[in-house]
C-alpha cells in the first residue's frame, strides 16, 4: 500500500493529539493526587504532641477570618475554639500549635511576625500564616491573614516546605526522637 502525503499528515496529527491528551491527563492526575502521609513514626510523634496540647494547652480561639479560610468553622463570623501552645522564638516570630476543641482532627500550626516597631510586639494580623493538618500530618489547607474571605489559598511547593519546617519545629520540642541506647557488650562465656 503506497504512503500518501494525506496519510502521513493524518498519522502525525493523530500522534500529536494522543500526546496532548496523555500530557493533559497526566498533569490532572498528578495534580489531584493527595500528598502521602508522613511515615508512621512521624504520625506517632504528632499524635503525642496533639495529646499533650489537648491536656496542657491554654484555651484560646482562632480569629474568624482564619477559621473560615481554613474551613474549620461552619459560619464566616465564627471563631474556632482551640487548645494552644505558643512559642516566641524571637521578638519577630511567634508560633502556635493549635488543636480544635470541637474536632481533634483539625490541627492548626500558626506562624506570626509581630510588628517590629511595636513596643509590645503585638501580632499584626496581616503577617499570619496558618497550616491546617491532622494528627496524620498531611497538609490540608493554608491560610494567610489579609488575603480576603474567599477561603484558603492554593497549596504551593513553598507552602509544603514551610509546613514541613513548622511541623519539625514542634515535633523536635515536644516529641523528640532519641537515638537507641547503645548495646552493652557482654563478657564471653
Amino acid at each position: 500500500m503506497p504512503v500518501t502525503r494525506l496519510g502521513v499528515v493524518k498519522a502525525v496529527g493523530l500522534a500529536l493529539l494522543s500526546l496532548s491528551l496523555w500530557m493533559v491527563s497526566s498533569a490532572a492526575v498528578s495534580h489531584s493526587r493527595p500528598r502521602q502521609a508522613p511515615d508512621p513514626e512521624v504520625q506517632k510523634r504528632l499524635a503525642r504532641v496533639v495529646e499533650f496540647v489537648l491536656q496542657r494547652g491554654k484555651e484560646s480561639t482562632l480569629p474568624p477570618n482564619l477559621s473560615s479560610q481554613l474551613g474549620v468553622v461552619s459560619r464566616k463570623a465564627e471563631k474556632c475554639p482551640v487548645k494552644q501552645l505558643t512559642a516566641r522564638v524571637t521578638p519577630n516570630l511567634v508560633q502556635a500549635f493549635n488543636v480544635s476543641t470541637e474536632n481533634h482532627d483539625d490541627v492548626i500550626l500558626f506562624v506570626a511576625h509581630p510588628s517590629a516597631n511595636s513596643a509590645e510586639h503585638t501580632v499584626n494580623l496581616e503577617d499570619v500564616t496558618c497550616y491546617l493538618t491532622s494528627p496524620k500530618g498531611v497538609l490540608r489547607a493554608v491560610a494567610v491573614a489579609g488575603i480576603g474571605s474567599g477561603g484558603s489559598k492554593p497549596i504551593t511547593a513553598d507552602d509544603r516546605k514551610d509546613f514541613d519546617k513548622e511541623l519539625k519545629f514542634w515535633l523536635d520540642r515536644f516529641a523528640p526522637v532519641y537515638p537507641p541506647a547503645p548495646k552493652i557488650p557482654t563478657a564471653p562465656k
